[in-house]
């Protein structure tokens, strides 16, 4: 994610909300009938701001990756054809491209045609912001073979370092683009792979100039943030890449910042003012390239009139382009979602469109939310506009500064389609025709907050602390059939948990032949719970890496299954870990193994551990609760490393939560979701990814009850690998982003060996 410093004031503010431009007309009353969608499919492993792609090759449905900090996870998704004529889609099992190197932040980006004779399938370009030293670098991975596999040839793979949030794309079958924030320099640094992103050659080593180009910096030099990159396929430049050979087109990037030099002049002294709730995120940008990314020109998009104080940030801008060439460039201040559109290259834009339905006005709507928007384009002058959509939380709940939303605010995934999005109105405003609308694409996918104030979400700073678990943006993309496919994260059922989602488009138009689509039928995968919430993991599955020396996989951490009991005795509940060998005690210079199994309970996710460590004198059992910084609460639990059964066991006493106020008393009847389970080995002097996840998801387990069926409906079967999100990583801005200067290396010593996610 873009690098961004968190604001340091305590004061809750919100800004006025200025259209800065006319709009065409669509409001609250506007009719147009709801595309509608399969249920949400939850994603085996966890993680949180998913990347989503859909090949050309029609081989796969869609490829989606998110990170979870320990490595970032790989999902390739299938169409399966029922006999009756439905189709029911599944998730094949997840994987870690980078070996758990990654995760800070993830990124995928799919070739424009086969990758070789050999292969039937378009390549696919992984990159992952490092968890293995100071978020310097990226890990780069390739698969050739539809997501089955991938080749990790580079774990360090630009040449740049103090490198923040990056986004992909191809240009052609081989050449790929990975561009990424310089936190140094403020520049956004251009690398190109010839190899479908196996190996990488930064186009600025010294990372001194890139897409913003000299006549911009200085307005932007002081706070700017990285969006995507793009690639139109209808402009050819007549030249050929000198390294790949395929022949370049142009291409677009975006991203935002302060209007003019003295703005970027205030950016710096407020940034370092306490009590200035003001970042000064007030402009967007398009940077065109048209010569393989070497040189770049930038146009002002547009900007906020200077007193409404309007922050676009919330949170990346994004660039898209048709079939036919028409650039769009899109944004939210965190009430409305605009977008504006260039059909000469990107010369000259549009007045903005409000796409969302409701804060039309000065002031936002009572408690209403609009935020992390993204867009996906198909034939002329056709788009889908995806974005978070909040209601129903308290008066003034969505008016806290970048931390918009309470305990009752509820989320769904809002869906736009828009045709004739090239069209302007007198006043030179986009004017396109709402072709289907709704604000709930999907059921409620999380509640509470949505926090983007980085570090201090998890501090008791009053309007800034908040809920953080869904990160910092989701995406939609388009498959061949014009249909609209969704990455998102959903943790409706596992409060403050990092799981990811996949759903897919059955009715409304398609964007790729402009007509409505014939209603499509997907069923489900059959889920399948226990009473005790049985899940399974395939053995033999664990692995272990380091950047220095490559460990074989071990048993001892390798989990096979997963259950939950109540021990009426004992009035407590027992989580049960399943160990393909336990009778392995950590090796030699180890500071021991862990397990950590998460669960969903009164509104909020906990993770039970145990950890066996032959430097102690017996094992410890304890509860964590999950935050960016985690930390035990409570006194010590009771537990067992059993290696006669090769189970780890602990237990939590009815009353624990309910002692120290977090959660009601467990009784007969009491609900626990999300369950997963996460088994790690610490090295010495060395940071180990995950050896090995499982978990159902969408099974629930009840104390007392004959049978537990699922507490929401779901696509994801109890027997998946998962590999859920585990410790978090203090972050200054979006994402994982680029935390460490702020906390140093001492305190990076404490938090590396509870780390995860981005």
């Amino acid at each position: 994610m873009a690098h961004r410093s968190a604001p340091v004031a305590t004061a809750v503010t919100a800004a006025l909300l200025i259209a800065g431009g006319a709009t065409a007309a669509f409001s609250a009353t506007t009719t147009v009938p709801a595309a509608t969608f399969t249920k949400p499919m939850l994603l085996a492993g966890g993680g949180a701001e998913p990347s989503i792609r859909v090949p050309k090759d029609g081989l796969s449905a869609a490829y989606v990756s998110a990170p979870t900090g320990l490595g970032s996870n790989f999902w390739r998704i299938t169409e399966k054809k029922n006999a009756d004529g439905s189709s029911t889609l599944i998730q094949g099992s997840v994987m870690q491209p980078d070996l758990g190197t990654g995760g800070g932040d993830s990124e995928i980006s799919v070739g424009n045609a086969r990758y070789a004779e050999a292969s039937p399938c378009d390549a696919i370009a992984y990159s992952g912001l490092h968890n293995i030293d100071l978020l310097n670098n990226f890990t780069v991975a390739r698969s050739v073979d539809c997501g089955k596999s991938f080749e990790l040839l580079n774990p360090y793979g630009t040449q740049n370092t103090l490198t923040d949030r990056q986004w992909q794309a191809f240009d052609g079958a081989h050449t790929n683009f990975l561009i990424f924030h310089k936190v140094d320099t403020s520049q956004i640094v251009v690398t190109m792979s010839p190899d479908a992103g196996n190996t990488y050659v930064s186009l600025s080593p010294d990372g001194a100039h890139g897409i913003i180009d000299p006549a911009t910096m200085p307005s932007v030099v002081n706070q700017n943030q990285v969006g995507n990159i793009v690639t139109d396929y209808s402009h050819p430049t007549g030249a050929n890449n000198l390294l790949s050979g395929e022949p370049i087109h142009t291409m677009y990037a975006t991203f935002g910042g302060p209007r003019d030099p003295a703005d970027n002049a205030q950016a710096q002294i407020d940034s370092n003012a306490p009590g200035t709730n003001y970042n000064h995120q007030d402009s967007i940008y398009v940077a065109k390239s048209t010569d393989g990314g070497i040189t770049w020109t930038d146009t002002k998009v547009f900007s906020t009139p200077p007193d409404s104080r309007r922050e676009l940030n919330l949170l990346f801008p994004v660039v898209e382009v048709d079939k036919a060439g028409n650039v769009y460039s899109l944004w939210s201040d965190g009430y409305k979602i605009e977008y504006a559109v260039s059909t000469d290259g990107a010369k000259t834009w549009s007045k903005p469109f409000q796409v969302n339905n409701d804060n039309r006005g000065v002031k936002p709507d009572e408690g209403r939310s609009d935020l992390f928007p993204w867009m996906a384009a198909g034939a002329n002058g056709m788009v889908d506009v995806v974005w978070y959509h909040g209601e129903g939380g308290e008066k003034g709940s969505n008016l806290n500064y970048r931390n918009q939303g309470d305990r009752l605010t509820n989320w769904t995934v809002a869906f736009a389609q828009l045709g004739n999005a090239t069209a302007k109105n007198a006043a030179g405003a986009a004017a396109p025709t709402m072709l289907s609308y709704t604000n709930a694409a999907t059921p409620v996918m999380h509640h509470g907050s949505i926090c983007n104030n980085g570090t201090f979400c998890d501090l008791p700073i009053p309007g800034q602390s908040g809920d953080r678990s869904l990160l910092d943006f989701f995406q939609v993309a388009i498959d061949g059939a014009g249909r609209a496919n969704i990455a998102l994260a959903d943790n409706e059922a596992a409060p403050g948990a990092l799981v990811s989602a996949y759903v897919r488009q059955t009715s409304g138009y398609s964007i790729t032949t402009g007509q409505r689509m014939t209603p499509e039928r997907v069923t489900p995968p059959r889920l399948v719970c226990t009473p005790d919430a049985a899940f399974t993991d395939p053995s033999g599955d664990a692995t272990e890496f380091v950047v220095d020396t490559p460990l074989p996989s071990a048993p001892a951490v390798d989990i096979v299954k997963g259950y939950v009991t109540y021990d009426a005795a004992k009035k407590a509940v027992v989580f049960h870990t399943k160990m393909l060998d336990l009778s392995q005690d950590p090796p030699a210079g180890g500071t021991g193994e862990f397990v950590e199994f998460s669960f969903a309970y009164g509104g909020q996710t906990y993770q039970a551990v145990a950890e066996h460590d032959l430097s102690q004198a017996e094992d410890d059992f304890h509860l964590e609760q999950f935050k960016t910084t985690r930390t035990t609460i409570g006194g010590p639990l009771k537990g067992a490393v059993d290696k006669k059964a090769s189970e780890i066991r602990v237990e939590l006493p009815a009353t624990f939560l309910s002692n120290l106020k977090l959660a009601p008393p467990i009784t007969t009847g009491s609900t626990f979701t999300g369950l997963t389970i996460v088994s790690r080995r610490d090295e010495a002097g060395r940071v180990v990814p995950n050896a090995d996840s499982a978990g159902s998801l969408g099974c629930p387990f009840v104390v007392g009850a004959s049978s537990a069926g699922a507490a929401r409906p779901t696509t994801v079967p109890s027997q998946v690998d998962a590999r859920p999100a585990p410790r978090q990583l203090p972050a200054t801005g979006p994402g994982l982003g680029f935390p460490l200067m702020a906390v140093g290396l001492v305190a990076l010593a404490a938090v590396v060996r509870r780390s995860s996610r981005s």
